[in-house]
């Protein structure tokens, strides 16, 4: 078992996260901003399994909402942006999600799938990561248009722009309501599974620093 974490690969409409070249499964990647021009990782439409764990990671590449989700493999962590590079809106996929959050049920399986599509009239393809527990349609929204702040223009210096920190605000306050319902549930789901591997090599770093008498 182990804790593998998942992005979403836009270019390529899945979720990819980084292995071994020899990992069953294990796809050559090569893009010019990866250093040595390549990389190994794994690609699928969709990833599942029981929450255990739902937080906001503020990392050094920026905030990140984390959905663990464990499964016979293990648990795969999937990573979404909150915020745009040079905007002021919320990440698509970020909000999309986050506007779920308080409708997600921690005692059924959830699928996360990738729906990728280029709308008639635009140039550039759309994507969603769409959040399924068994239906045929998308966990529905439990942030609904009716309940989202207005979101209103304001002037900075000579610049009119967007006030979208409501907004931000509103989508926090869903994870973090979630968070709290279901700590307990989180943890129990936890302590009842094996260690991932990664959770091992962890615990011995730990112990190793532990015993340093410096």
């Amino acid at each position: 078992m182990e804790t593998r974490y998942w992005k979403c690969n836009k270019n390529l409409g899945q979720f990819t996260t980084k292995v071994d070249e020899t990992t069953p499964g294990a796809v050559k990647y090569e893009h010019p901003m990866i250093p040595g021009g390549f990389k190994f990782q794994l690609q699928v439409p969709a990833i599942a399994g029981h929450i255990e764990s739902l937080y906001l990671d503020d990392g050094p590449y920026g905030e990140h909402l984390c959905i663990g989700l464990q499964n016979s493999a293990g648990v795969d962590v999937l990573q979404v942006p909150t915020h745009k590079q040079n905007s002021d809106w919320p990440v698509a996929e970020y909000a999309y999600l986050a506007k779920r959050i308080g409708n997600f049920d921690v005692e059924r399986i959830l699928e996360l799938k990738i729906w990728k599509f280029k709308p008639e009239d635009s140039d550039y393809d759309k994507l969603f990561i769409m959040p399924y527990q068994g239906g045929r349609k998308p966990v529905a929204e439990a942030l609904t248009r009716d309940k989202q702040p207005k979101i209103d223009p304001v002037t900075v210096g000579s610049k009119k722009v967007w006030d979208t920190e409501p907004l931000f605000k509103a989508l926090e306050e869903q994870v973090e309501a979630f968070i709290s319902a279901n700590k307990g549930k989180f943890d129990e789901a936890k302590a009842n599974r094996e260690p991932t591997e990664n959770e091992k090599t962890a615990a011995q770093s730990n112990d190793v620093l532990a015993d340093c008498p410096f």
